[in-house]
């Protein structure tokens, strides 16, 4: 069975932890997703996780060719 996030439909077991620390920098209420660190404010989750990587320095996409890594896989793309 997977993790089931008490605050949204989110449910995997691999990104538990991870998401969770999202969470503390979020909130949810009204169906509308709200950043702790600044103003932005949206709708839909993965506008949220994308958002909270800059306030986190995540960069998940790392490029196979050199050092460099994106928050966003588009400019991965970009990049190469």
């Amino acid at each position: 069975h997977g993790f089931q996030c008490p605050f949204c439909s989110f449910c995997m077991i691999s990104c538990a932890a991870s998401h969770e620390q999202d969470h503390s920098l979020m909130s949810v209420e009204g169906g509308l997703y709200s950043c702790r660190q600044c103003t932005y404010v949206t709708k839909k989750s993965g506008h949220m996780r994308r958002h909270l990587r800059k306030h986190t320095g995540e960069r998940p996409f790392q490029c196979h060719l050199c050092p460099a890594a994106f928050l966003e896989r588009s400019h991965l793309n970009d990049h190469i």
